[in-house]
């Protein structure tokens, strides 16, 4: 994958007229709040709903996932994701690159649940989680694009 400048076509703000930066800014921020906002409706049926203990993590060093913790993780998550594809996008093919190391940190994400021990209901739940929250950054800050002349 060649991700050399081409400052003709990669220059995100340059060949973008305000209003498709504004608009690009709205989405990549309400693809955040989703995103956290799909994380808490799993928790919420998750631990409300279906009785589950979201807690990981043997007794001395165990970890009751909360509702804040959930959307913590969500916002970070897709603000570094956020700044990574900003800076991807300068370069040719960036966006490419973005998307593969998007879903390879999405499958080694789900390796967290195990490795701190959930089990049964409460892995399945923290897989969706991580899944719902991770496809749904994936595909919101992807879509927020401006199309360029010559594209």
């Amino acid at each position: 994958m060649d991700i050399t400048a081409d400052p003709s076509m990669n220059a995100p703000d340059a060949a973008a007229s305000p209003s498709a930066a504004r608009r690009r800014l709205l989405i990549r921020s309400l693809t955040l709040v989703v995103a956290a906002a799909a994380g808490l409706a799993v928790w919420t049926v998750s631990v409300p709903l279906l009785g589950l203990g979201l807690t990981v993590g043997s007794a001395a060093s165990a970890q009751t996932i909360t509702p804040i913790a959930v959307v913590v993780a969500a916002v970070v998550a897709g603000a570094a994701a956020w700044a990574l594809l900003a800076l991807l996008e300068r370069f040719r093919h960036g966006r490419r690159v973005w998307l593969v190391v998007g879903w390879v940190v999405l499958v080694l994400s789900l390796t967290g649940p195990l490795s701190m021990g959930a089990e049964g209901g409460t892995l399945a739940s923290l897989a969706v989680m991580h899944v719902v929250v991770g496809a749904i950054l994936i595909v919101g800050l992807t879509r927020a694009r401006i199309d360029r002349p010559g594209k």
